[in-house]
């Protein structure tokens, strides 16, 4: 029978998967915001999961950021206590990309690549959560795109790829990225992320690829209804078809 928590956790799911605008986001923190106001029931990775990912789409409005400590809070402590070792380590790598924020002023400068400063000690503090591969798998499992061994060992490298990007280090963010691939295999998704992120390090660098494996990898995006990836990989393909730098990553800051 299905529970309550599996029914939020499914709904929350499918409206993170549909974000396009501020709005959206929006609307899924505020109907998140009420389910969680006075809710006492005990912790489940189902509600884990479900406060990590309002955590991440609080980040993508500015009318919503101010609550992400407090989704964060949620969702931690909820992993802690059913043993979701995977869960708390993809909620710890938000670490890096706070610092990445502190490094370009929150971002008022924008979130494109041409304007985004190196951030060492995010590299630093995403590099130190190796060690949660230490850990003994937890074992839970809520679906493809929860938390597990494998999917954190493809957020460290492909994250880490995104990072040397920034840093202009295109060498090994090329090295990083092919990683990821390597952990990326028969993720659907994941596949295309990945390789979204290795074709900006081959524009970046100066190599004549182009727009073309981008465009490509829109249409895949697309199929999967991958909304996030669709409106960043559209806003690139205009940008690389004009030969601009003001590029977006797949990453959400």
């Amino acid at each position: 029978m299905t529970t309550p928590q599996a029914e939020l956790y499914q709904w929350t799911s499918d409206a993170f998967a549909s974000i396009r605008t501020d709005a959206d986001a929006e609307a899924l923190v505020s109907t998140l915001t009420d389910a969680f106001a006075e809710m006492t029931r005990p912790a489940s990775p189902e509600d884990a999961e479900t406060c990590r990912l309002a955590m991440l789409a609080a980040l993508q409005s500015p009318e919503t950021v101010a609550t992400t400590l407090v989704w964060r809070a949620r969702a931690l402590s909820r992993a802690v206590v059913v043993g979701w070792t995977e869960c708390v380590a993809a909620i710890a790598m938000g670490e890096a990309f706070s610092l990445l924020a502190t490094a370009n002023d929150q971002f008022v400068r924008g979130r494109t690549l041409d304007v985004l400063q190196p951030a060492p000690l995010a590299l630093s503090a995403l590099m130190e959560l190796e060690v949660y591969l230490q850990a003994t798998d937890s074992g839970i499992r809520l679906g493809p795109s929860s938390p597990s061994r494998a999917l954190i060992r493809r957020f460290l490298y492909e994250k880490r790829g995104f990072l040397l990007l920034v840093a202009g280090e295109f060498n090994r963010a090329r090295e990083s990225y092919e990683d990821a691939a390597r952990e990326a295999e028969g993720q659907p998704r994941g596949e295309v992320k990945v390789a979204l992120g290795a074709a900006l390090v081959e524009y970046l660098a100066g190599s004549a690829v182009g727009a073309e494996p981008t465009r490509a990898l829109l249409e895949r995006a697309r199929a999967g209804c991958w909304n996030d990836l669709v409106a960043a990989a559209e806003h690139n393909v205009v940008a690389m078809e004009k030969g601009r730098s003001d590029v977006l990553g797949y990453e959400i800051l």
